[in-house]
């Protein structure tokens, strides 16, 4: 199916040009299944900054089935490069909430590849070609 296959690269990578490459292979494999893409996220509100509670940590594991938006792959509930993670697609740091909005599922690497990076702002840094970075 094409999915794991961006992670599999991922964790092998050694440069941004190698990650970048294998996390657009997941995002290509998405779109032609017709899985969930990166959401724009929402900020502000009662709940800035916070945590994602389980409620809706479990909705939105259900709404893309456990797949990361980033590279396609299962993520599990074991530890690991592929554990499941709910990523603020606004960071909370820079005032993202923990609404359904802003919540989409990742696996562990590309949480942390992503950092404290808008989900906008970390595509067009891998979409970049390598000389622009």
């Amino acid at each position: 199916t094409g999915f794991g296959l961006g992670l599999r690269a991922v964790k092998a990578a050694d440069n941004v040009g190698e990650v970048r490459q294998a996390i657009e292979a997941g995002r290509e494999a998405q779109t032609k299944l017709g899985f969930p893409n990166v959401k724009p996220g929402s900020a502000g509100g009662d709940n800035t900054g916070s945590r994602f509670p389980e409620s809706i940590r479990t909705t939105e594991k259900e709404r893309t089935n456990g797949f990361c938006v980033f590279c396609g792959s299962k993520t599990t509930d074991n530890s690991g490069p592929l554990q499941f993670q709910v990523d603020h697609s606004i960071p909370k740091s820079v005032g993202g909430n923990a609404k359904l909005e802003n919540a989409q599922t990742t696996c562990r690497t590309c949480n942390l590849q992503k950092g404290t990076n808008s989900s906008e702002s970390f595509i067009n840094q891998i979409s970049k070609p390598k000389e622009q970075i």
